[in-house]
């Protein structure tokens, strides 16, 4: 099987996700498929600035798994975190696509609750914002997901 694994972290070997995702990745080529993986640093936009990473991410992985599926297929795109909004918008349209599998631990949008209401409340524009944006956008990319690993 053909897989594309996208990952919002860097993978180093010394970090707890790095080297999950280092070692997962291992554990699919042991068993036989062709895994691909794809960093920040493949496709983040101006990978220095600090603000609105989760947008640059977005759009960076968008406009580079575009370009990738002109010139290969894949049978599985999975990828870990929710900034692959946009480019699940774009593949659920297509007729013709690769599974779509997220990596979650199951309680990313409870913690987003959690964090709005008790630990971090937004009010006002800025809970506006997050609501439109950042929640919103995480809601999208986990119900477009195929399957989930948890």
């Amino acid at each position: 099987m053909k897989i594309l694994s996208l990952s919002t972290l860097p993978l180093l070997p010394h970090l707890g996700s790095g080297k999950t995702r280092i070692r997962w990745t291992e554990g699919l080529r042991e068993l036989g498929h062709e895994v691909e993986v794809l960093q920040p640093a493949d496709f983040e936009l101006w990978p220095n600035q600090i603000r609105a990473k989760k947008y640059r991410q977005a759009v960076g992985v968008f406009l580079k798994v575009r370009q990738l599926l002109k010139i290969k297929e894949y049978d599985l795109i999975e990828f870990y975190g929710d900034e692959y909004w946009l480019l699940l918008l774009w593949l659920t349209r297509k007729k013709k696509r690769p599974l779509l599998v997220a990596h979650v631990d199951g309680i990313e949008l409870h913690d987003m609750d959690k964090e709005q209401r008790f630990w971090h409340p937004r009010v006002g524009f800025k809970k506006w914002l997050f609501t439109n944006t950042h929640y919103r956008f995480s809601k999208i990319t986990f119900s477009l997901a195929d399957r989930y690993v948890c």
